[in-house]
């Protein structure tokens, strides 16, 4: 087994960053050591678990427009790409399996708020948010903002930004209730 499976990650799915719990665990941002490394490519690949020397990676295709927010790493000689820490909360607002489910998720943005909770960088998550191009972004990020109690303007410009129609909080939550107000369906019992 490699020592440093992320050097594999360049040769491997590039166009693409280490992005989700393996961001998170760089970024400080989460206590929890991961076996896997997360991977988002724009690169046509299979959704799921991959192997490669006796690694495991998780890997998720994503739009070309979507790379952006990355930072130069280097490691052993090689430079990799790694979300940085707002594209990886974006990441794991989107797509909460990426952050290792909702509950962990949630507990990385409230890290998150903490560490980075400044207007600067409240910015740059808006900035980075309306790249996506993604009205479920703006929903799923201003109800998790709002209840972790975010700067007041923060989570009135996530309310501004929404769109029609409803989302879901986790697509894989199958009991739900709708917050009308961020038209976003989260799961019952679901608490901060």
């Amino acid at each position: 087994m490699l020592e440093d499976p992320w050097i594999l990650v360049p040769e491997l799915y590039t166009p693409g960053y280490i992005g989700g719990w393996s961001a998170l665990e760089h970024w400080e941002l989460t206590e929890q050591l991961f076996r896997s490394v997360c991977v988002l490519t724009a690169k046509r690949t299979n959704y799921g678990e991959a192997f490669h020397q006796g690694v495991s990676f998780f890997v998720k295709h994503i739009p070309q427009k979507n790379l952006f927010g990355i930072k130069p790493l280097w490691r052993e000689n090689r430079k990799l790409l790694i979300s940085d820490p707002h594209k990886t909360i974006l990441d794991i607002v989107l797509d909460p399996y990426l952050g290792a489910g909702l509950q962990h998720s949630v507990d990385s943005l409230r890290e998150f708020n903490k560490v980075y909770g400044t207007d600067m960088d409240y910015a740059r998550l808006l900035e980075y948010a309306h790249q996506f191009k993604n009205g479920a972004l703006f929903k799923k990020l201003g109800f998790l903002a709002e209840m972790l109690e975010f700067e007041a303007s923060f989570v009135e410009e996530c309310a501004k930004n929404l769109t029609t129609g409803h989302a879901h909080l986790d697509k894989r939550a199958e009991d739900v209730r709708l917050v009308t107000r961020w038209r976003l369906w989260v799961p019952k019992g679901f608490e901060l």
